[in-house]
């Protein structure tokens, strides 16, 4: 089996999250095999393993990659704008990931049965990782002076449970895709942000 130096251990890591974010688009989880995978980058099966246990773990770690990069924009808007009331930040910053999620389509791709897939294959550890996640964007937008009603995990339910609701719409046209998710959002945001 090769032996990997830093530089070629980045490359190959570097490779595997952008191809297999191609692959996870096109084909979904379920139907990309690690074969597909390292034909991608042109690595052994074996070598896969020195990088990821199992398809999944890349998988999360794709779209921990995709929403830290999301996450970093929205904390640009909440820096731009900090002169601004503190609802309006809020929808604003909702507002840019509605615009970006384009930019992230494996994030949208994500549902229930995804989540059920990935949490038999990975460590309960490593999917709470890719959980609190999520908290640290309501941790980013205290920090922005943002104050709300509700604790963060509470604050981060509710927004999590809004863009699973975004995620759901996919098939409906999208002027009124926006519509529906504008008014979740205006009652969301009334509700918890102060």
């Amino acid at each position: 089996m090769p032996k990997f130096s830093e530089k070629e251990k980045k490359i190959i890591r570097e490779q595997l999250l952008k191809e297999g974010a191609k692959l996870f688009l096109q084909y979904g989880l379920q139907k990309v095999t690690i074969d597909d995978l390292v034909d991608s980058v042109k690595i052994a099966k074996a070598s896969f393993y020195k990088f990821y246990d199992s398809k999944e773990y890349l998988y999360l770690d794709i779209l921990q990659h995709e929403q830290k990069q999301l996450f970093e924009r929205l904390d640009n808007v909440l820096e731009e704008n900090s002169n601004m009331p503190a609802k309006l930040r809020v929808k604003q910053v909702f507002g840019k990931m509605y615009e970006l999620m384009s930019d992230f389509p494996l994030l949208t791709k994500v549902d229930k049965n995804t989540i059920d897939i990935i949490s038999r294959k990975v460590s309960e550890e490593r999917l709470a990782m890719f959980s609190a996640q999520g908290f640290h964007a309501v941790d980013a937008m205290q920090k922005h002076g943002i104050v709300f009603a509700y604790d963060v995990q509470i604050v981060s339910i509710a927004f999590s449970a809004l863009y699973n609701s975004w995620v759901g719409l996919q098939s409906v046209e999208p002027k009124r895709q926006k519509e529906v998710i504008n008014i979740m959002l205006e009652g969301l945001v009334n509700q918890v942000v102060i």
